[in-house]
């Protein structure tokens, strides 16, 4: 189902009408904004006054600005993305400043001597902002929930009495923690890039561009990835690494000093192109080189070995890339450090096993499903019953195999 958005004109005294709405639908390519979590299926984006959005701003950043200090070049000061707004319950709240987007139109036409009407102009900006918003959206997927505090209070509404209330009256949403890895240097740097990847035209296109080049003299980060080839493959991997709560934990330990993805930006502040990225190997390759040294492992054996632990991340992550002799490694390391009455994790890494050899060693493969197997029948039947029935049928795929290559 496509999102709903729903455009509230608020404290703005520049109101966005109907046709302009019309517009900036049109541009929207909605495919590429999805957000699993949100099950309202409706995002909410208000237009406000420079003086509220200067006040989101600075409670957004906790830090306080002149407003004129602000640069008209910057989307983080001409909108803001609010995860959890105490306006909305804990919902997710866009709000852009339409009075902020004109003066962007004045300066930009005023700097590159453009041709376009300021009208043009200015709806361009505004379609960029509103893009740019709605790629933080699309990258916000573990954190959703809708209405936290009244779902509590209704769940359980036999236990409480009206003083409960104060619960709803008092909820400041703002504060609750986000459960994921957040790096505002490169999210930054993809949404701005997202807005491209709508349906602009070329010349659209060029004059996004131009705004993004008067940032910071031309050294915005966005720029390296103008010429990124696979750019929504990039853009996917980061919502894959920001979303999972095992890097989170992972890097707690092993990068405390939010180092793994310098070399990428290095290149932002180099103003290097980035023809492709994937962030997602990046995290895993730096996974790798910990695991193969066991002094650091011991820091924290719970975190190579839980389910989603570390081992599991690297044998899930080789598995869907088909090496198999990354995944047996993987397989391998991690039964020397379970207990070896875990029979379940035995049972179930002995079928990712002959899973991943099938093809080229179908024998192979017939063994690591008989040792699941033996391991299967010591485990809690419901556990045993759907596994053994998995594994027979694993077996007789095998059989249909050696019969077909006779």
């Amino acid at each position: 189902m496509q999102l709903e958005i729903i455009y509230v004109n608020k404290s703005t005294i520049l109101a966005v009408d109907y046709k302009m709405k019309e517009e900036i639908n049109k541009i929207i390519n909605y495919s590429l904004i999805h957000n699993e979590q949100n099950k309202l299926n409706q995002l909410n984006i208000f237009f406000v006054s420079e003086i509220e959005l200067y006040n989101d701003i600075i409670k957004r950043d906790k830090c306080t600005y002149k407003i004129d200090d602000l640069s008209l070049f910057d989307t983080d000061f001409l909108g803001v993305y609010i995860e959890k707004s105490d306006e909305l319950n804990g919902q997710i709240l866009i709000k852009i400043s339409p009075e902020r987007i004109l003066h962007s139109t004045f300066a930009l036409k005023k700097k590159w001597n453009l041709e376009e009407l300021n009208l043009e102009i200015y709806k361009i900006l505004l379609g960029h902002v509103i893009l740019k918003q709605l790629g933080h959206y699309t990258l916000t997927q573990s954190d959703f929930n809708e209405y936290p505090f009244a779902s509590m209070i209704l769940k359980n509404l036999d236990s409480y009495d009206e003083s409960f209330l104060n619960m709803l009256y008092n909820a400041n949403y703002s504060d609750i923690n986000h459960i994921y890895y957040k790096n505002h240097e490169i999210e930054y740097s993809l949404v701005n890039r997202f807005s491209l990847e709508h349906n602009w035209s070329q010349n659209e296109k060029e004059i996004i561009w131009k705004f993004i080049e008067s940032q910071y003299d031309g050294k915005s980060s966005i720029i390296s990835w103008r010429e990124t080839s696979d750019f929504r493959d990039t853009f996917e991997s980061w919502k894959k690494v920001k979303n999972s709560t095992a890097l989170k934990e992972y890097l707690k330990f092993f990068d405390k000093n939010d180092k793994i993805f310098d070399s990428i930006t290095q290149k932002f502040r180099n103003n290097e192109k980035i023809s492709s990225c994937n962030f997602e190997a990046i995290y895993i390759e730096h996974m790798e080189n910990v695991v193969n040294f066991p002094e650091l492992c011991k820091l924290n054996p719970n975190l190579l070995t839980s389910f989603d632990g570390m081992y599991q991340t690297l044998i899930k992550y080789f598995s869907k890339n088909n090496n198999s002799k990354k995944v047996l490694k993987y397989c391998e390391h991690y039964l020397t450090k379970i207990d070896t009455t875990n029979y379940t994790a035995y049972t179930k890494t002995y079928v990712i096993m002959a899973d991943a050899i099938k093809n080229d060693n179908p024998k192979k493969s017939r063994e690591y499903l008989n040792l699941s197997l033996s391991y299967a029948k010591d485990t809690f039947p419901e556990f045993k019953e759907g596994y053994e029935e998995t594994i027979y049928k694993k077996l007789q795929e095998l059989n249909e195999l050696d019969t077909e290559s006779l």
